[in-house]
C-alpha cells in the first residue's frame, strides 16, 4: 500500500499485505517502511533501526536512513500523517532544537550600489589599500 506521492519518491508500508481488504484492525501491523534510496532506489527499513527525529522549532519530521544496499546516508521528510503512524506502531521519536546561529536570521543588508562598487574596485588597485580595506578598524 502506497501511502504518499512525493516529488522524492513514495512510502510503502511493509505487511499491510497481510491484513484482509476492508478489514480495520490489523492483526499483524508492520515492521518494515519501503523508502526510495536517492542512490538505489527502494529499500526496505525495519523499525527497529529507525529514528524519527522532529524539529521543535517547525515542527518539521525526517527519518536518517542508511541505505542497507549501497551504505548512503540520507533523510527522508515525513509528514504528518505519516509521523503519527510511524509512532503508533513503536518508531522511537527524538525531539531536536536547531542551533541558534540556525535560527537566527542575517540582518538584511541594502544591495551595493554602482558608485559603491566602483569605489571599491578602485581600493583594491591600490595595494596598499587592501588590508584596511579588508579589516577596517573598529
Amino acid at each position: 500500500m502506497t501511502l504518499g506521492s512525493r516529488a522524492r519518491g513514495f512510502v510503502r508500508w511493509g505487511a499491510m499485505a497481510d491484513a484482509a481488504p476492508g478489514n480495520s484492525s490489523m492483526s499483524h501491523p508492520p515492521t518494515t517502511l519501503t523508502v526510495p534510496c536517492p542512490s538505489c532506489g527502494p529499500q526496505e527499513f525495519h523499525f527497529e533501526s529507525m529514528i524519527l527525529r522532529i524539529n521543535q522549532e517547525d515542527h518539521s519530521a525526517a527519518l536518517p536512513l542508511l541505505c542497507p544496499t549501497c551504505s548512503t546516508r540520507f533523510s527522508h521528510s515525513t509528514c504528518l500523517g505519516e509521523n503519527l503512524l510511524l509512532a503508533t506502531f513503536g518508531i522511537d521519536v527524538e525531539y531536536w532544537t536547531p542551533p541558534a546561529e540556525q535560527v537566527d536570521q542575517l540582518a538584511i543588508i541594502d544591495p551595493l550600489t554602482h558608485a559603491e562598487m566602483v569605489e571599491f574596485a578602485a581600493k583594491l588597485a591600490q595595494v596598499d589599500q587592501v588590508v584596511p580595506l579588508l579589516h577596517p578598524p573598529a
